[in-house]
């Protein structure tokens, strides 16, 4: 039978030659006692500092002990506390170091999603919910954003920003990945493995980096010609409504001057002279000034000229609000649209004029002085960027009154 003792600390029997006591976990030998502790420069898990071989991650650690070995980085642990005061160095265990990849990560994907999902090509900007954004000046403000997260993150976290704090981050990181690698070199076993391994891995990352730059380029080389061919469709498509615009505008202003003046000379014929010009074109004796304009105005609709206003005013508006609803206006037609909106509104004012005439014979012709010069000058305006369509629109109006 085996000798055995009592233990000094909680008078337990135990075996004479044990070096620590089974039931309250006491050293008998106070050189086992207390011994100095650091962390595993590959794991960071603790062990004593003159060890070999770390007995968690098996690597050879004793170099890197002995380069580190300074008294104060050294820690005392007393080995009958069941858990070290010092936590664990792994850095994925470290809420700071999670807490900032976290935003990083996020950051990260938000700009791929930006890119990838809310670029719109034509206008060469972020499309959000009907929103654009200029990329360069929203790339800023994610940028600031993703700063003043992290630092709140570390003010929460009461950890004070320095350049230590930033080292310190990029260090962890450093070791999450090396430890994480070294993990993974272990399971190989040989060292030839781990080299080739390595080497793989280092292929393998420069195989998809080369790969996703040079699809990147293809994409961007793409969504740039797609850019160009659609903005230039753009161009083509407000040459087009400017050019039919403008030719409206024209057969308005030439008709218009037409009916209007004819209007005035009826009105004032009626009144000084006592005779107008009836809806067949007869000359009758006449002194009532309003019905020598019925006569007028009847004469015009029975030759469709009214409803042929009223057509070409609703083509011209919807001309305008095609060029009006680009996204960008072709930037040498950009000061044209001040005079297209003078044209539109003059325009329906002389169409509506000519419907329906209003106010006494001095201000009849007043009237449609001003309104017929400022048409025809708004329309003039716009010779230097679209091509004049003065003739194609007299040879529409002198079609509608049989000239």
């Amino acid at each position: 039978m085996e000798e055995t003792k009592k233990c000094p600390f909680c008078g337990k029997e135990i075996l004479a030659i044990a070096k620590k006591c089974k039931y309250c976990g006491k050293w008998m030998e106070e050189e086992h006692a207390s011994k100095k502790q650091v962390p595993c420069p590959v794991c960071g898990e603790m062990i004593d500092s003159d060890t070999t071989i770390c007995p968690h991650c098996k690597e050879d650690v004793s170099l890197q002990l002995k380069e580190n070995a300074m008294p104060s980085a050294a820690i005392v642990v007393d080995k009958t506390k069941t858990e070290p005061d010092v936590p664990c160095g792994k850095p994925y265990k470290n809420p700071v170091f999670l807490g900032i990849l976290a935003i990083l990560a996020a950051f990260i994907v938000i700009r791929f999603l930006l890119s990838s999902r809310c670029y719109d090509d034509a206008s060469e900007t972020y499309s959000i919910f009907g929103i654009y954004l200029i990329p360069i000046y929203t790339n800023i403000v994610l940028d600031l954003m993703v700063v003043a997260a992290c630092v709140l993150f570390m003010y929460i976290k009461k950890v004070k920003f320095s350049f230590g704090s930033l080292k310190s981050f990029l260090f962890d990181l450093w070791k999450c990945l090396k430890y994480w690698l070294s993990s993974l070199l272990r399971k190989l076993g040989s060292k030839q493995s781990q080299y080739v391994l390595t080497a793989l891995l280092v292929l393998a990352i420069a195989v998809v980096g080369v790969t996703i730059m040079e699809r990147n380029r293809i994409k961007q080389k793409e969504r740039r010609e797609l850019a160009i061919k659609k903005r230039l469709a753009e161009v083509a498509d407000y040459e087009e409504n400017a050019v039919k615009f403008k030719k409206d505008a024209s057969i308005i202003s030439i008709m218009s001057d037409i009916i209007l003046k004819d209007y005035h000379d009826n009105w004032v014929s009626a009144i000084y002279d006592n005779n107008a010009v009836d809806v067949n074109g007869n000359k009758r004796s006449c002194g009532d000034f309003q019905k020598a304009v019925d006569w007028r105005i009847e004469y015009y609709s029975d030759l469709g000229c009214m409803d042929r206003l009223d057509s070409i005013e609703s083509d011209m508006s919807d001309a305008f609000l095609k060029m009006d609803n680009l996204k960008r206006i072709p930037k040498k037609y950009s000061t044209l649209k001040e005079s297209f909106e003078t044209i539109r509104g003059k325009a329906s004012e002389a169409v509506e004029l000519c419907k329906s005439p209003t106010g006494n014979v001095t201000e009849f012709s007043a009237t449609i002085n001003e309104l017929l010069t400022e048409l025809t000058n708004a329309i003039d305006q716009t010779d230097i960027y679209i091509d004049s369509q003065d003739t194609d629109a007299r040879v529409y109006v002198s079609t509608c009154l049989g000239y």
